[in-house]
């Protein structure tokens, strides 16, 4: 493991902290893959929890049906994705399951400009978060992100108010901007990802990382904005920096 300072690391985070990239994105997760503010926490008492309604008909060639504050929509594999939540609920745990179908994808725009949204727990069926889920949320300060989630979409959390962050190691891919204009001080890079891609860390508070070996790529703008990253530690691996 090669330790440097950002300033040796020079050209290197140059490239990333200056180049022209998309808006800022951030969020925040402790060490059981959550994103926290400070000691808020989810309860069944205190949450707008989302339950599946087991007895709610639905046709049985139905695509689409409207549960609970979502539109369910149900897929070829049979699992189902949840999108256009209608609540207001500030802290809500989004179900696992749906009318006996596994909750595996939270759909394109489903939280966008819920600005009443605090904490939100999401269950470890969860597979994909499409792209701007959660975007302009901007009270939302808390995230348990689930121990299966894959993929996180573009600006999925882009302009929200997560304090750390925290990524679970079963992620693969991460958008552009993902965790834009936040304001955690740190994230651990998890080891199944290979590229951090433009802007994702764009605009946060972050002081230190770590980059670790398994990151390829690291794409422009990655941490453009992060004015208060003093000290970075670069494992060997980074092939590309910058585009």
């Amino acid at each position: 493991m090669k330790k440097k300072s950002l300033k040796a690391v020079g050209t290197v985070l140059a490239v990333c902290l200056c180049a022209t990239a998309c808006g800022s994105t951030a969020s925040t997760t402790t060490e059981d893959n959550t994103v926290n503010s400070e000691t808020k926490e989810v309860s069944t008492e205190q949450a707008s929890v989302v339950q599946s309604q087991e007895t709610a008909e639905v046709p049985q060639d139905a695509k689409e049906a409207s549960v609970d504050n979502f539109t369910v929509t149900y897929l070829d594999d049979g699992t189902v994705m949840l999108s256009d939540y209608t609540g207001d609920g500030e802290v809500i745990q989004v179900p696992g399951e749906v009318n006996g179908k596994t909750v595996t994808v939270i759909g394109e725009n489903t939280f966008i400009n819920h600005t009443e949204l605090e904490t939100v727990e999401l269950p470890d069926s969860i597979v994909e978060i499409k792209k701007q889920a959660f975007m302009n949320c901007y009270n939302l300060q808390h995230v348990k992100l689930g121990n299966s989630l894959l993929t996180i979409g573009e600006s999925v959390f882009s302009f929200t108010n997560l304090q750390e962050l925290n990524l679970p190691d079963s992620l693969q891919e991460m958008g552009i901007t993902a965790f834009s204009g936040n304001n955690y001080k740190s994230v651990i890079i998890p080891s199944s990802l290979s590229e951090i891609n433009i802007s994702s860390f764009s605009g946060s508070k972050i002081e230190s990382l770590n980059v670790p070996s398994n990151i390829k790529t690291i794409k422009k703008g990655a941490f453009k904005g992060s004015d208060n990253l003093k000290e970075v530690t670069m494992e060997d691996g980074v092939e590309v920096i910058g585009e």
